[in-house]
């Protein structure tokens, strides 16, 4: 490549260029991310279109546009849905970055390519629906310079180059100022001298106007702080009906505890006490007859009952049974023990010793009828 410079005119300030290219094949993740590479720049002589209706050509030379530094800026930069109003900086970029590249930058021969993923769902829609068009946006010092390089005129060179977004686009467009301009990848970009006074539909009331891009970016953000100030506004009455229910839920619950609490003073007066007491004492002296009951002293009525009752029978279970059916049981079992010492006495009695273990009732007539058979015996002497 051969590079003739004619002569070099002073510096003029920075600017900002959107360069195009186009997406290639790319792949889905299995989160729904969009992940491919994308030829994205390219080294050579551009044409632009000045205010005025002329062309202008800029040469992008290697030393300017693969330096190291400007390589570097193409790295996690954010990702945009067309291009934004303003570059893309640390207040806006939560509002407009929909992925972002990677850091594998290569230059393959003219061309720059590099890794790129995209993970807001409006943007893979985008995509998916054939918007695959992606357009750098970068600064850039711009020299006027005359010279040409490997066969083609040119007018002024770009140096300084530091990229600062990349963007999804259908079809990219200078502005008016011919500030902004689009760079081809790979293929002219012309634009019509009419479209420096671009014009974009505005719908106010069901009417569409034609307005400046600017104007539409001015009426949407407008649009969007209405509709948050109306959410605000909506998300206060709920929040203040929220409240009044949770008050009235709470005050609900304060009614249910006192109505409780007055109950249970008047469980707790004394003879309420003392009947409590006798209805407790009954209950453990019918469950001693059927279990031992030193465990139980702070168990409750039904736990009480429970025990009696599996210390007859530990396979039966009463976990889903009423509180009456423990009641008929316990008894039952009590019952059950009272007739089985009845029986076991009866039988004592006629064997003549108790079922206590007591003596057995005396057999007077017996003891005279002994006392005489043994009269014809000497007593003993006693002993001197």
């Amino acid at each position: 490549m051969v590079c003739k410079v004619a002569n070099i005119w002073q510096a003029q300030v920075t600017h900002i260029r959107l360069d195009k290219a186009t997406m290639p094949k790319f792949e889905t993740t299995s989160e729904g991310y969009i992940r491919g590479r994308a030829i994205v720049s390219r080294i050579g002589v551009f044409q632009y279109m000045n205010a005025d209706g002329t062309k202008r050509a800029e040469l992008r030379h290697p030393s300017d546009v693969l330096s190291q530094a400007s390589l570097d800026s193409l790295k996690q930069i954010p990702i945009t849905l067309d291009h934004p109003s303003e570059l893309v900086n640390s207040d806006n970029i939560g509002a407009l970055a929909v992925g972002y590249t990677g850091d594998d930058v290569q230059v393959d021969g003219n061309n720059i390519t590099v890794n790129f993923t995209v993970t807001h769902a409006d943007a893979i829609e985008a995509i998916k629906a054939g918007k695959r068009e992606l357009s750098l946006g970068y600064k850039l010092d711009l020299q006027s310079e005359i010279g040409n390089y490997d066969g083609q005129e040119y007018t002024h060179r770009q140096t300084g180059v530091l990229y600062n977004h990349l963007a999804i686009v259908a079809k990219a467009r200078a502005g008016a100022e011919a500030r902004i301009h689009l760079d081809g990848a790979s293929v002219l970009t012309e634009t019509d001298p009419k479209e420096n006074l671009m014009t974009v539909k505005v719908n106010l009331d069901g009417i569409e106007y034609d307005a400046a891009p600017e104007v539409k970016k001015a009426l949407e953000k407008a649009i969007a702080r209405a509709d948050t100030a109306e959410q605000k506004n909506v998300d206060a009455e709920k929040s203040r009906a929220d409240m009044q229910k949770e008050h009235d839920g709470l005050q609900a619950k304060m009614d249910a505890l006192k109505e409780e609490m007055d109950g249970m003073k008047d469980k707790n007066n004394d003879a309420a006490i003392a009947a409590a007491a006798k209805d407790r004492v009954a209950l453990m002296t019918k469950a001693a007859k059927v279990t031992n009951i030193d465990a139980l002293v702070d168990a409750t009525d039904r736990e009480i009952m429970e025990a009696a009752i599996k210390s007859r029978n530990d396979k039966l279970d009463l976990s889903g049974k009423s509180d009456d059916y423990v009641v008929a049981r316990f008894d039952a079992a009590v019952e059950a023990v009272d007739a089985g010492k009845v029986n076991t006495q009866k039988q004592a009695d006629k064997m003549g010793a108790r079922a206590d273990g007591a003596d057995a009732p005396k057999d007077h007539r017996k003891d005279a009828a002994d006392a005489l058979k043994a009269m014809w015996k000497t007593p003993a002497k006693e002993a001197v």
